[in-house]
């Protein structure tokens, strides 16, 4: 626990158990990166997947492959204005649209948790639970953060005390979804939520008992440190005087280490802390690295990407030690009006208690090897009002826009289209002081529209292609009130209406291009996650054409004759998602674009129709 070179992956702790694939995950976070979204079905589909993240990554095979086949089972929520708005658009975006839901915390907060719910399911139906508990957003953050994972199975028809609070946080949570989930998304979360409640979670290693304190919704508002001793050790990069100083109640020798603003702007030394730290230079990455240094990003979502991001709080109570992780900063706002997650661990002071924790043994590093002396850094730099005045604008503003903005209304006239953003009746008008402009996200900033009405269509874009149809408005808002700062860029997942039914169809035939990448493609769908784990020669089927080529070369087909028909016998249910697939791909003969193989459609027809023979008499 703490120890600086015990690192882990948010990939790593994502993967399924051996013998079981995702059936479903429900995940929560506080900012979001549509591109390390992009490639979170890929970690489900292919684990030892190694990449920059850059373009010819994204826009491979193996990721259309994951998102088609895991995305539909995967339910994204997130603060909403908190979506970044990504540097550069790829039509793949497209296929997450329905994954992520942006949120409001029910008591007007901020909603922060950074938790996942997952359950996985095995070829003979046994089903593997898991929960996530982070510091981390789901960003291509470089901080130090940290997690914690607990595996789990159902205990039969009773219900798990333990169990209980994730079970209600995961079905609050479309409640909180400002603009709803599908019908087919609300149901399976519920579902997740009630077999949850009969899920026995393993105690981690070295640890004694756990509890989970779901923090800002439905009556879970409870000081989660009752039983705090005298002396604790408070990890956050935000702080609060406050709430530091309710955490250390009495005590007059407990220990803080966060981010050197957060120090500087503390308008006093808090009452019974003694030492404060922060992380030595050497253990921060440059950020430069990070794939999001915007020169929109604000200081405070430049500690979202590298720095401290951890949020921990320990305390040493007679023989035991007591830890609480999560998301929840030492903030008033964190408890009192936000939608946060910690777990509680209970473990042998002798082992983990803040000394131990603090320096280490002879077998492993302390977390104080990674930390300087920032005693001479407290209250030296207090902000302004004007400071406070000009971010509180930004944040009501962000917030402002993100509830406001209804859909968006698309109407067609040939080949092009409007866009209209439309906002709901009624409501508080536009904040003072701020400037605010949007554009559907596949356009250039330099198309953007300022919003200066508060109802009715708040911006429009007039003969569009077909390519702009979106449902991620991205949206900059600015303010001169508190000196000169850098506007705010941030993404609204928004419905989408009048769009062209077939428009999901068309943006995949645009990607599969020809008949190798259709090969690759159909295989990955197909191919069990044994297969998909070796790497991309396992991905492409005997005999494929080399990208870009078609003909008979190196024709695919008996090789994916041979994987229909072992589909048909394993897994039936998956050759309806190919059904729908050639409903989008398919061409006729002679085109020059041709995506299917010649001769597929023979070997195609008899297996699909004995598929639909089987389920006509499983319906009898």
């Amino acid at each position: 626990m703490l120890e600086p070179r015990d690192r882990a992956l948010l990939t790593t702790a994502l993967r399924p158990p051996d013998g079981h694939e995702l059936d479903f995950a429900v995940g929560t976070t506080y900012s979001l990166d549509l591109l390390t979204l992009l490639t979170v079905p890929l970690t489900f589909a292919w684990f030892d997947r190694r990449g920059d993240g850059d373009g010819d990554t994204v826009e491979s095979v193996e990721v259309l492959g994951g998102l088609q086949k895991y995305a539909k089972r995967i339910s994204i929520f997130c603060q909403a204005s908190r979506i970044a708005w990504p540097k550069q658009r790829y039509p793949q975006f497209a296929f997450l649209e329905e994954s992520i839901a942006d949120c409001a915390a029910p008591e007007g907060g901020a909603f922060h948790p950074k938790v996942w719910a997952l359950r996985y399911i095995a070829e003979d139906g046994h089903l593997v639970y898991r929960m996530l508990c982070l510091s981390r957003n789901l960003t291509t953050a470089r901080s130090w953060d940290t997690i914690l994972v607990l595996d789990g199975e159902i205990a039969g028809r009773r219900t798990v005390a333990e169990s209980v609070p994730l079970a209600d946080f995961v079905a609050a949570l479309p409640r909180m979804a400002i603009r709803g989930l599908t019908p087919e998304r609300a149901l399976e979360t519920q579902r997740l939520a009630d077999e949850l409640r009969h899920v026995e979670f393993e105690c981690p290693e070295g640890f004694e008992a756990f509890r989970m304190w779901p923090l800002g919704f439905d009556g879970y508002r409870k000081w989660p440190f009752g039983g705090a001793g005298s002396r604790l050790l408070v990890v956050s990069p935000f702080l609060a005087l406050g709430c530091l100083e309710k955490l250390a109640g009495d005590g007059r020798n407990s220990v803080l280490v966060s981010t050197p603003d957060a120090l500087r702007q503390l308008a006093r030394r808090p009452d019974g802390f003694s030492s404060f730290y922060t992380l030595d230079d050497r253990a921060i990455a440059d950020l430069s690295d990070t794939a999001s240094d915007s020169s929109t990003d604000s200081p405070a979502d430049v500690i979202q990407l590298a720095g401290l991001h951890a949020k921990l709080y320990v305390s040493d109570v007679d023989r035991s030690t007591v830890i609480w992780t999560g998301s929840a900063n030492a903030t008033e706002a964190a408890f009192d009006t936000n939608v946060e997650f910690l777990v509680q661990l209970t473990g042998p002071k002798s082992r983990i208690g803040i000394d131990k924790l603090l320096t280490g043994n002879k077998d492993s590093a302390g977390f104080r090897d990674i930390l300087v002396e920032a005693d001479g850094l407290v209250s030296s730099d207090v902000p302004t009002e004007d400071d406070v005045r000009g971010d509180r604008l930004l944040e009501s503003a962000r917030l402002w826009i993100a509830t406001r903005v209804r859909s968006l209304s698309v109407e067609s006239h040939g080949e092009l289209f409007d866009i209209a953003v439309v906002a709901g009746e009624g409501g508080t008008p536009l904040p003072d002081g701020v400037h605010i402009r949007c554009w559907p996200n596949t356009l250039s900033p330099d198309q953007s529209v300022s919003v200066t009405a508060s109802t009715g269509t708040l911006a429009r874009f007039a003969d569009v292609t077909f390519d702009a149809l979106t449902t991620f408005l991205a949206v900059e808002v600015a303010t001169a009130i508190g000196g000169t700062r850098p506007p705010v860029r941030f993404v609204l997942n928004l419905p989408l209406d009048g769009a062209p039914v077939d428009r999901r169809d068309r943006i995949l035939r645009n990607l599969i291009k020809d008949q190798s990448r259709f090969a690759r493609y159909l295989w990955m769908l197909l191919a069990d996650p044994s297969e998909w784990a070796t790497g991309p020669a396992a991905l492409t089927p005997p005999n494929a054409p080399p990208e870009g080529q078609h003909g008979h070369a190196h024709d695919p087909v008996p090789a994916l004759f041979e994987l229909l028909v072992r589909t048909l016998d394993r897994h039936p249910q998956r050759l309806d998602d190919i059904a729908g697939l050639l409903k989008s791909v398919g061409s006729t003969p002679g085109d020059e674009e041709r995506v299917l193989p010649l001769d597929f459609e023979e070997i195609w027809a008899p297996l699909w129709a004995l598929r639909e023979r089987i389920k006509a008499e499983e319906q009898r």
